[in-house]
């Protein structure tokens, strides 16, 4: 899937991705496969989404589209 990081937090390492389909997901730096350091709010990211035990949603395998 697509989408574009809506809202990252650098000092706590986590944000948020709004999918093309609207709908935000959570995504740790963790997952990010490239550096932390070009995570920026707008950037065009892929990724995939996977469902926590609770329900929530968590993006994996987050990566930028160049």
């Amino acid at each position: 899937m697509r989408g574009k990081i809506s809202w990252f937090h650098k000092q706590r390492n986590y944000g948020f991705i709004t999918g093309e389909d609207g709908v935000d997901v959570f995504f740790h730096t963790s997952e990010y496969q490239g550096s932390i350091l070009e995570i920026k709010d707008g950037l065009a990211v892929e990724f995939e989404r996977k469902t926590n035990r609770d329900g929530s949603l968590r993006a994996v395998q987050v990566k930028q589209i160049t």
